[in-house]
């Protein structure tokens, strides 16, 4: 299928952070993909539908407590998880 996209991989920067991490996702993403941030333990802290048109987007992460965090970008062809470490 020509309009299929094998898109994985994204960025984020920088990690570990204070304030506010940058998320870079891949070009050619689906309307229907979601940011899910949540703690270690599996709480959900955060969740957002992804733009597909702006490849960067800033989230505040200076109310998280400090921690490690999972940040999932998924639609239903990916779901690709990274941590992310928030300090004080």
């Amino acid at each position: 299928d020509l309009f299929e996209f094998d898109v994985t991989g994204f960025t984020i920067y920088p990690n570990p952070s204070t304030n506010q991490v940058t998320v870079e996702i891949p070009a050619g993403l689906q309307n229907n993909t979601e940011l899910v941030i949540s703690d270690n333990m599996g709480q959900v802290v955060q969740r957002f539908q992804v733009n597909p048109e702006l490849l960067i987007h800033q989230i505040d992460v200076s109310r998280f407590i400090p921690g490690v965090y999972l940040f999932t970008l998924l639609n239903n062809q990916i779901s690709e998880t990274q941590r992310v470490i928030v300090l004080r």
